[in-house]
């Protein structure tokens, strides 16, 4: 049985439906996923690993600034949390497949550098510099991001601060 839960968080409010979607018994892979591994002392991964899919969270993609921004809605330790990247091409130019190196904050960039921000458990950094490969980036027929594949790294307030480093896929069902 799923449930429906509600989360409020920067005055927002998203409701998402949790629970485990059934899956045959051969091993497709999952249409969507995120994985992080964060050193000692990375403030948005506390120092921990993370592993979720599709099959035990709610996946969302949609357009961001320049980019796009995906969001997990799931199940951590008996409470529902979130986990959120946003990945940006420098202001004017085309989101495409390619290595972005010296990205800042997303919403707070320099026009030529390339964006990004990972918020995990309602932590977020104010000073964001890290880098990201797409690998592989598609839109539907509407303009809407329809397929994401992405590694990333991230570090808190300094370039020389602990790295979140971690993985995003999306296939839009």
């Amino acid at each position: 049985m799923k449930q429906r839960r509600v989360l409020t968080f920067f005055g927002l409010i998203a409701v998402g439906t949790l629970g485990f979607q059934s899956v045959s018994s051969a091993a497709a892979p999952p249409p969507a996923e995120f994985s992080y591994v964060s050193e000692p002392g990375d403030y948005v991964g506390g120092g921990q690993s993370q592993h979720v899919t599709s099959r035990s969270g709610d996946f969302k993609l949609r357009s961001s600034e320049g980019g796009v921004n995906l969001m997990a809605l799931y199940q951590r330790d008996g409470q529902l949390t979130f986990f959120d990247v946003t990945l940006a091409a420098p202001r004017g130019k085309a989101f495409t497949a390619g290595t972005y190196v010296g990205a800042q904050r997303a919403a707070f960039r320099d026009n030529t550098a390339p964006g990004i921000d990972v918020v995990a458990h309602g932590r977020g950094c104010s000073n964001t510099y890290g880098s990201f490969t797409v690998h592989r980036v598609e839109y539907g027929s509407n303009g809407a991001p329809a397929v994401l594949v992405a590694d990333f790294e991230q570090h808190c307030e300094s370039p020389g601060a602990p790295a979140l480093r971690g993985s995003v896929t999306y296939n839009a069902p």
